[in-house]
């Protein structure tokens, strides 16, 4: 699992500033959970649509999910990790 490294030398002696500097600077967990199911569809020669029809979702939703632009319950990443044949928790990695 990924830590973040945060230096409060650099431009704060607070390290709730630092934390929060550090924070905005790693990518949203949406995102990365989009960029790994796109990255394991992908490995599995699947398009958006048929992991879409796989999930019962809507094209335009799986779309959005891999973007990182909708914050997915763990109910419909559950529905994807079964489509896709992977533990649940692989998306988190």
């Amino acid at each position: 699992m990924e830590h973040l490294a945060f230096s409060v030398a650099n431009n704060s002696t607070n390290p709730v500033i630092a934390l929060t500097e550090a924070l905005a600077e790693t990518p949203a967990l949406p995102v990365k959970i989009g960029v790994k199911i796109k990255t394991i569809r992908l490995q599995k020669h699947m398009t958006q649509n048929q992991l879409a029809t796989v999930c019962d979702f809507e094209k335009a939703s799986m779309s959005r999910i891999e973007s990182g632009q909708s914050n997915p319950t763990l109910r419909t990443l559950n529905k994807i990790s079964n489509a896709l044949e992977v533990p649940l928790v692989e998306l988190f990695y």
